[in-house]
């Protein structure tokens, strides 16, 4: 089977560190069915949904990290910010446990 647009480098959105994200200075590509990555060395990246939703994916931990929320605005940047320094954390400790 193909893969699909989610996951291919042919779209310029997809394609790490070409496209920055003015509202989110974290988030290095995206606007490609809404995933974004999110550099450093593994690089992990992120699906972000309204409200404070998340699906964090950071495939060398071997970790993915789903984030349910009710924020009460749709978007907002410094808990956006907040929530991606905390599933980074997770996922860095969650890597650090499987060597």
């Amino acid at each position: 089977m193909a893969p699909t647009a989610s996951f291919t480098t042919s779209f310029v959105v997809l394609r790490g560190g070409e496209i920055v994200h003015e509202s989110y200075p974290g988030y290095f590509a995206g606007g490609g069915n809404q995933w974004w990555t999110l550099g450093g060395e593994r690089r992990p990246f992120t699906a972000v949904g309204i409200h404070g939703q998340y699906l964090y994916v950071d495939p060398d931990a071997d970790v993915v990290i789903v984030k349910t929320s009710a924020w009460p605005r749709a978007d907002d940047p410094s808990r956006d910010a907040e929530s991606v320094t905390a599933l980074r954390a997770v996922a860095d400790r969650l890597h650090e446990d499987q060597r």
